[in-house]
């Protein structure tokens, strides 16, 4: 995604079981603009574990404008912090390098076809050895992604996989989303009102 001008990311992961309260609910959102040197982060979180009787959550903000960087929520604060240009330049270095690599076996292609405004490879794909250590039965196991032809990047990927033990009936369920949209549109990026110098 280096090579993009800007975009607009969603990563989304939802778990539940094996108990039948435990659950866990993440979703990251990013906005990114080269042409305003610019990002944006909106991270939220709940979660549900065996042992905790109220759930868990975040839900908090990062923004990177230039050397500018702001953090927080309206909830809590923000803090307002300046980088110098040689930590900004390393910060850049490093994010670059950051590439999705989700969890892809063995894919089978399906087609060329658009998604999300740009042209396609679509494939699917089963995660193998699911079931085999743990003995459980698989109930479900199916995964699609789409590679974009210009660039090979990952446009959109989704995977659902579920497992239940025939002994305790005891079940696990994950989905996993990856939506990139906006590819090389204008993102408008800005720091929230509450925060400032």
């Amino acid at each position: 995604m280096a090579s993009l001008n800007s975009y607009s990311l969603v990563i989304e992961s939802n778990s539940s079981g094996p108990s039948q309260t435990e659950y866990s609910k993440v979703r990251m959102e990013i906005q990114d603009s080269k042409d305003q040197d610019a990002t944006s982060t909106h991270y939220v979180t709940n979660q549900l574990t065996a042992d905790e009787s109220e759930p868990s959550t975040t839900d908090s903000y990062a923004y990177s404008i230039g050397n500018a960087q702001c953090s927080g929520s309206d909830a809590d604060e923000w803090t307002y912090t300046t980088i110098t240009p040689q930590t900004k330049e390393m910060q850049d270095l490093f994010s670059e390098m950051m590439d999705i690599l989700p969890l892809i076996d063995n894919p089978t292609y399906v087609g060329s076809e658009t998604m999300n405004g740009i042209m396609t490879n679509h494939f699917t794909f089963r995660v193998g050895g699911l079931g085999l250590q743990s003995g459980v039965e698989v109930t479900a196991n199916q995964g699609d992604y789409w590679l974009a032809q210009d660039g090979q990047y990952i446009v959109k990927y989704q995977l659902v996989a579920e497992t239940v033990d025939t002994a305790t009936q005891a079940k696990v369920h994950v989905d996993v989303l990856i939506d990139l949209t906006n590819i090389n549109q204008s993102v408008d990026i800005s720091f929230p009102v509450g925060c400032a110098p």
